[in-house]
């Protein structure tokens, strides 16, 4: 989460702020991940992600919410975001100034078959920003 504040504070971005209940919906697709060797937003036996962010407990009582998802494995947290950052659509959604908070997932391993797990580490960070309802 530092890392990616400071990547939006050099762009001028607003800070985004921790949220529990986007950590548990990042953790809980985190793991998933790992479960099943599926490096994708939606795995087996799971809803869809803006289903899944409906069902938390994130945009309860709100009219409306935004939300994106950014998912990687790398070698440590720096080499997670440089990545990221180096992709103009992830840039996008890391950068983006409507989002306010920021949960994120974590857990030893890569999420594909024939990848050496001891090397890697697989991260979920899931954005959002609510409106009152």
């Amino acid at each position: 989460m530092c890392l990616i504040n400071r990547a939006r504070a050099s762009q001028q971005a607003p800070k985004l702020t921790g949220n529990s209940d986007l950590d548990d919906l990042a953790q809980r697709h985190t793991k998933k991940m790992i479960a099943q060797n599926c490096f994708k937003h939606q795995c087996q036996d799971e809803r869809p992600l803006k289903r899944r962010f409906r069902r938390s407990a994130y945009v309860q009582g709100s009219a409306s919410f935004r939300y994106g998802e950014e998912l990687g494995y790398e070698s440590t947290p720096r080499e997670m975001v440089r990545r990221w950052l180096k992709s103009a659509a992830d840039r996008g959604n890391l950068l983006d100034q409507h989002f306010e908070d920021i949960g994120v997932g974590v857990k030893r391993g890569a999420p594909q078959p024939g990848v050496r797990d001891r090397k890697f580490e697989t991260y979920t960070v899931d954005l959002g920003a609510l409106q009152s309802g």
